[in-house]
């Protein structure tokens, strides 16, 4: 029981020293700055590797894309090669892409692409060319 009294009467008589040596709050203001300071590093390093790491999956995917581009040119060289034509339907007032016509159509007579397409008339002015091309697109729905 003294022992322990002993020990807390030391922890104590510590806390009041630490509190009022210069000396020990100088030694907590170096290592607080030590400890900021080793933070501020581990963050630039994870920054520059991770940096890093996207540069080198930037120059795989380049190496790829070039790969397959030199492929490709000896494939056509060669005759070895089959063309694909995609047709794609465009709503440029929507920003959509539509794979057949059908889709495309119905889209048209939606109540949402006619609301976007009032709104970008509202926006932009046509002019009498434009203007008169429209009306007979319109006109022949």
């Amino acid at each position: 029981m003294e022992k322990k009294e002993f020990n807390e009467t030391v922890v104590k008589l510590l806390d009041y020293v630490q509190k009022r040596d210069p000396r020990y709050q100088k030694f907590k203001m170096q290592q607080d700055r030590e400890k900021a300071e080793k933070l501020r590093k581990e963050e630039e390093d994870r920054a520059r590797k991770r940096q890093e790491e996207q540069e080198k999956l930037r120059k795989y995917r380049e190496d790829i894309a070039e790969r397959y581009r030199l492929e490709e040119e000896e494939a056509i060289a060669r005759g070895e090669y089959d063309e694909v034509t995609v047709e794609e339907y465009r709503c440029e007032v929507c920003k959509k892409v539509f794979k057949n016509e059908k889709v495309m159509e119905n889209h048209l007579q939606s109540k949402k692409h006619k609301d976007n397409y009032a709104r970008f008339r509202e926006t932009v002015q046509l002019d009498e060319e434009t203007e008169g091309q429209v009306k007979e697109e319109e006109e022949k729905k």
